[in-house]
C-alpha cells in the first residue's frame, strides 16, 4: 500500500508512510465512531423494546383488577339502597409511559436496525401485521385515555348530577307531604266518598311508615310504596273528589324519580361498555406482544 502511494503521488517512503498512518487512523476512527453509534442505537432500541414490553405486560396485568373494581362499582350503584356507592376510578399509569416514549421511538425499536432487517427481507407480510399491531396499540391507548379522563367516569361529577335529580325529587315529595296534610284536614269525614278515600289514604301512609327507616327513605321504596299508591288511589277517586293538584304533585315526584333511574341506567351502560372494551384491549395487547 505504501509503495502504491509512493508511485502514484511520486513521493518518498517516509512521506508515504506518514500519509498511510494518517489514513489508517482516520478510517479506523471513522469506523470505530460508526460502530459506537450503531451499538448505542442498538442498545437504545433494545432498551425501548424492553420498556415497551414491560409496560404492555403491566397494562394487561392491571386490566383484570380494573374490571373487578368496575364490577364492584356497578354493584354499588343502586337506587334502592342508601349505602354509599363504591367508587373505583380507573387509572392506567402505563399509558403515560407509552406517551413519553412516543410512537416514533417505539417504531424505531421494532422496525429499524440490523436486528429487525430479517422481517423486511424474509417476512414482509408479518412485518405489515407488526405495523398494524403497533397502530392498534396507540389507538387503544387513546381510547383508554379518553375513558379514564372523561367527565362521565369522573365520579365527583356523577354525584353532583345525581344529587341534583335527587334534590328535585325530595323537593317534590316534600310538597306532596305538605299538600296531603292540608287535604286530609279539608276533606269531610261525613261524606261517604271522602271517608273512604281518607281511610285508604291513611292505610297507604300506615304501611309506608311501618317500613324500617333505613329502607323507607331510599328513593325506590318511597316511589313504590308511597308515591305510586297515592297516584293509583287518586285515579280511582278523581271523578268524585277534586284531587288534580294532589295528583300533579305526585306525578312530579314520579318524574324526578324516573330521571334518577334513567341516569343510573346510563351510568351503568357506560361502565359496562368500558369493561367490555377493556377485555378487547387485553386480547389485542396479547396479540401485539406475540407478533412484535
Amino acid at each position: 500500500m505504501q509503495r502504491i502511494i509512493q508511485e502514484y503521488f511520486n513521493i518518498n517512503g517516509q512521506t508515504a508512510a506518514t500519509i498511510l498512518i494518517s489514513l489508517t487512523v482516520f478510517i479506523s476512527g471513522f469506523i470505530l465512531n460508526g460502530l459506537v453509534k450503531a451499538l448505542a442505537a442498538f442498545s437504545n432500541r433494545r432498551g425501548n423494546r424492553k420498556i415497551f414490553s414491560t409496560a404492555l405486560n403491566s397494562l394487561n396485568d392491571s386490566i383484570p383488577r380494573v374490571e373487578i373494581a368496575l364490577e364492584e362499582t356497578l354493584a354499588s350503584i343502586r337506587i334502592d339502597s342508601n349505602e354509599l356507592w363504591e367508587i373505583n376510578q380507573p387509572t392506567f399509569y402505563q399509558v403515560s409511559i407509552f406517551r413519553e416514549m412516543g410512537y416514533k421511538d417505539i417504531f424505531k425499536a421494532y422496525f429499524t436496525g440490523i436486528e429487525n432487517s430479517f422481517y423486511f427481507m424474509c417476512k414482509a407480510n408479518r412485518n405489515k401485521k407488526r405495523r398494524e399491531a403497533l397502530n392498534t396499540l396507540y389507538k387503544n391507548i387513546s381510547q383508554l385515555e379518553a375513558w379514564s379522563t372523561t367527565d362521565f367516569l369522573n365520579f365527583s361529577q356523577i354525584f353532583v348530577k345525581y344529587n341534583q335529580f335527587g334534590d328535585a325529587r325530595n323537593e317534590a315529595v316534600e310538597k306532596l307531604r305538605i299538600y296531603w296534610e292540608d287535604l286530609t284536614v279539608k276533606l269531610n269525614r261525613q261524606d261517604v266518598l271522602h271517608n273512604q278515600y281518607l281511610d285508604r289514604f291513611f292505610l297507604i301512609l300506615k304501611y309506608y311508615k311501618s317500613i324500617p327507616t333505613n329502607e323507607r327513605v331510599n328513593p325506590y321504596t318511597t316511589h313504590r310504596k308511597l308515591v305510586l299508591p297515592i297516584r293509583i288511589l287518586n285515579k280511582k277517586y278523581a271523578k268524585y273528589i277534586d284531587l288534580r293538584t294532589f295528583t300533579d304533585l305526585a306525578l312530579q315526584a314520579s318524574h324526578h324519580y324516573v330521571d334518577m333511574e334513567r341516569y343510573i341506567r346510563a351510568i351503568k351502560i357506560q361502565i359496562q361498555e368500558f369493561r367490555s372494551h377493556l377485555s378487547e384491549i387485553k386480547s389485542a395487547n396479547n396479540y401485539i406482544l406475540e407478533i412484535l
